[in-house]
C-alpha cells in the first residue's frame, strides 16, 4: 500500500466519523519522482478523481534545448496555461538517476518574485515547496547540461490545477516531456 493509498484511508474514516479532513498528504511536497507518470508515487496516483492530461498543450516550457552543448547551463520557465484552478503545485524530473541527464538547479539569475524551489538531493529533480496560487505562476530552474554530448536527456514535468481545498478532489494533473532530439534519432535506428 501506497502512502497515498494510506491517507486516502484516513481520509475515509475521518469522513465516516464527520471529523474535518481538510490534510495535506505530503506537507513537504510531493515525493520525488512524482512527475513521471509512469512511477508507483505520481500526482495522479493522489489527485486522482479527474483523469491526468498527458502531453498537456497548457503546460508551457521555454529554455528547453533541442540540441544541447555538452556542460552548457540552460534557464528553463515553465507556467501553466489558460487553467482553471485556485491553487498549483509542480514538480519536473529529468529521466536518468545518474550524472548521465546533467543537474537541475536554483536559477542563476532568480526573477525577482519567483516562486520557492526545492532540489532534490541527486539534481535530478524540482519541485515547488508549496501550493501557490494558480494565476501567472511561473517557476523557473536551470538545468546543467552532462559533459557527454548526443544523450539521448528528456524532463518529466507535472503541474496539479488544484481547487484548494487540500483533497484529493476536484485536482487535475497535467503532464508534459521534452527531449532532446538525439532521442529522435535513437529511436529511428532501432
Amino acid at each position: 500500500m501506497t502512502p497515498c493509498h494510506r491517507w486516502l484511508g484516513v481520509l475515509a474514516c475521518c469522513a465516516w466519523f464527520g471529523i474535518p479532513t481538510k490534510t495535506i498528504a505530503y506537507p513537504e511536497g510531493a515525493p520525488w519522482g512524482a512527475a513521471d507518470p509512469t512511477s508507483d508515487e505520481h500526482c495522479a496516483s493522489c489527485h486522482w478523481e479527474q483523469d491526468a492530461v498527458m502531453a498537456s498543450e497548457r503546460v508551457q516550457v521555454t529554455g528547453w534545448p533541442d540540441h544541447y552543448a555538452a556542460g552548457r547551463r540552460y534557464a528553463i520557465t515553465v507556467r501553466l496555461i489558460e487553467i482553471d484552478g485556485a491553487i498549483s503545485g509542480f514538480q519536473a524530473l529529468l529521466n536518468s538517476t545518474d550524472a548521465t541527464s546533467g543537474r537541475l538547479m536554483l536559477p542563476a539569475s532568480p526573477p525577482p518574485a519567483m516562486t520557492p524551489l526545492e532540489i532534490s538531493p541527486t539534481g535530478r529533480g524540482v519541485r515547488s515547496i508549496s501550493p501557490q496560487p494558480l494565476k501567472d505562476l511561473i517557476w523557473s530552474f536551470d538545468w546543467q547540461a552532462p559533459e557527454q554530448p548526443n544523450q539521448c536527456i528528456s524532463l518529466n514535468v507535472a503541474i496539479s490545477a488544484a481547487n484548494g481545498d487540500e483533497s484529493p478532489f476536484g485536482d487535475v494533473i497535467h503532464y508534459r516531456q521534452l527531449t532532446s532530439s538525439i532521442c529522435d534519432s535513437l529511436n529511428d535506428k532501432q
